[in-house]
């Protein structure tokens, strides 16, 4: 459902987009002449401009099919009057060096006319306020470019208000503006996600990141705001051009990180082609031959075979089950389908309008980011469920090693971090705390007698008829033997004499032994002392109290305070 609607947003935003570009591209309404003429000084392209309209020997209709040889161009319009607000024009050019005259006077210029294409270069939005035309009046265009298929192409161009035309702009923003946030969002998101210790597809959250860098910069480099950044249109023609080459490759290794092994080796042919096609156009325009945008034009249908290939591995790969391969085919559709639609409108002059619709294509990879993001949610689970059972295994194991089998006491192995506890809590709270040592009368007689199986069964009762009296605070260990301790943390010395002597007479009272006859225990007792004893003395004093129980008659309580 939520991919439905977020599919449904997409084409909203789409059909709004494609529903401004009448608007964007709308001309004006008198019809255009043009002249192809050489570099002339000011004075002379000043009066070429004052006859535009005039000398019909030199003055041409503007045809359908532009194709001129000259570098320099001249054209022309009339103007009539109108709204008088309607003064600001608004176009756009490519690699084109051009001045404005209105009645034969300059009122705008852009580059160096007759410059090279580090002077030219790029593609430039201009707005340009014009006189108030009375009755009627010529607008004329003198145009440079070292390509002279640039020439004669705005990219749109209309006359209006300085309202609409700042709406205009903004629409034509609309589609950078909207792909720039969700991309620095997703950007935020997969590098947090590749420095999670627990991730486990690094490497491709790395072909991520490095194509939401790549495509980010693109969407700010053929946005009006780059040159808020940084005014040099020459450079940010450079790096749309070269990102135009690198983002198909970057977007391929995506899908070659998410692919199976055997269809592997075919992304990267697809990869590898790119990547000589992108060479040669360096090549070319290091040579002067503008290489990035004259193979551009190829490099768009080149795109659309490549990717329609691509497209077929991935779904091979999904109906083999892998999640990422469904996930991805949706940019894999979306980004081909806007890339190749404005290849149709930049290179190839289809459409009236031409602006770049591949950053809505953003937004059918956010599907893919969410997949990705679901996934890592429930390997975290995963791993994490995976992880607490390892630990309650462990703490298991370790509860296990520190438990006496036969008793269901603590064994030795827990008697020196439950004593260290203990004393660390009595001194941090100022609390007393007691010791117990407990010790089975003439217990070998018993084994002696009845046999270990008997004696055994005799320290289970025995652990088990001292248990009733303990609660939960009070540590009960199995020292060895026969011998016992108990901790009491908070018991003074009164209320440890009365424990001791408690347990010794139900131990007394009880049914220990299963063949008959009385069980007794000796105990002895002592206190922590505070700061100036130590767990050796302490272990010690309690000790030396059952000896001296037992060396007065046994079945009695000892002390050492």
């Amino acid at each position: 459902m939520k991919k439905k609607l977020l599919a449904g947003v997409i084409l909203a935003l789409l059909f709004s987009l494609l529903a401004l570009a009448p608007a964007l591209a709308a001309k004006m309404n008198n019809p255009w002449l043009y002249r192809e003429g050489e570099a002339v000084d000011f004075e002379t392209a000043r009066s070429i401009a004052m006859s535009a309209g005039v000398d019909t020997n030199v003055w041409h209709a503007l045809p359908n099919n532009m194709e001129f040889t000259s570098n320099y161009l001249w054209m022309s319009t009339k103007l009539t009057s109108g709204d008088s607000q309607e003064r600001t024009l608004f176009f756009s050019t490519t690699e084109v060096a051009l001045r404005v005259w209105f009645d034969g006077e300059l009122i705008y210029e852009y580059g160096i006319m007759g410059g090279d294409r580090f002077a030219n270069g790029g593609w430039m939005t201009h707005l340009v306020t014009i006189p108030e035309v009375k009755s009627e009046a010529e607008l004329t265009f003198e145009l440079y470019s070292d390509r002279p298929e640039r020439l004669g192409h705005f990219d749109y161009i209309s006359l209006d208000t300085g309202t609409d035309q700042a709406i205009k702009l903004f629409a034509y923003d609309a589609s950078y503006i909207l792909a720039l946030p969700i991309t620095l969002f997703m950007l935020v998101i997969m590098i947090y996600m590749y420095q999670e210790p627990m991730a486990t597809w690094k490497k491709l959250y790395l072909r991520i990141i490095g194509f939401l860098l790549s495509f980010g910069l693109w969407v700010l480099s053929v946005s009006n705001a780059r040159l808020y950044i940084f005014n040099s249109p020459t450079f940010w023609w450079y790096v749309m051009s070269t990102l135009a080459y690198v983002m198909p490759i970057c977007a391929n290794y995506i899908v070659y990180e998410i692919l199976e092994a055997q269809r592997k080796k075919y992304v990267m042919y697809i990869i590898r082609i790119y990547a000589v096609f992108f060479l040669a156009a360096l090549i070319g325009e290091v040579l002067g031959l503008h290489g990035l945008s004259r193979f551009m034009a190829v490099y768009y249908v080149l795109l659309a075979v490549a990717e329609i290939f691509v497209f077929c591995l991935t779904v091979g790969s999904m109906r083999d089950g892998n999640h990422y391969s469904r996930a991805i085919l949706v940019p894999i559709v979306g980004f081909t389908f806007f890339g190749v639609l404005d290849g149709l409108g930049v290179q190839y002059h289809i459409f009236d309008w031409v602006t770049f619709y591949t950053p809505i294509g953003i937004y059918t990879f956010l599907i893919f980011i969410l997949a990705i993001f679901q996934e890592q949610i429930k390997e975290s689970q995963r791993l994490d469920a995976m992880t607490a059972e390892l630990e309650y295994e462990r703490t298991m194991a370790v509860e296990k090693s520190s438990i006496d089998q036969l008793t269901g006491c603590w064994n030795r192995n827990a008697f020196k971090p439950q004593l260290k506890a203990a004393v660390a809590s009595a001194d941090r709270n100022e609390e007393p705390l007691a010791m117990l040592m407990l010790d089975l009368d003439h217990f070998k007689n018993v084994n002696d007698t009845y046999g270990h199986a008997v004696g055994d069964e005799v320290l289970r009762n025995f652990a088990a008829t001292v248990r009733e009296h303990l609660g939960e605070r009070l540590n009960f260990i199995r020292w060895g033997g026969e011998e016992f301790v108990v901790l009491c943390p908070g018991f003074n010395f009164k209320e440890t004499l009365w424990f001791a002597e408690e347990i010794r007479a139900a131990v007394e009272e009880a049914a220990i032994n299963p063949k008959g006859g009385t069980v007794t225990c000796s105990i002895g007792i002592t206190l922590w002392r505070g700061e100036k004893d130590n767990t050796e003395k302490f272990f010690k004093r309690v000790d030396t109290a059952l000896y001296m129980a037992k060396e007065r008659g046994r079945n009695r309580v000892s002390y050492i305070p």
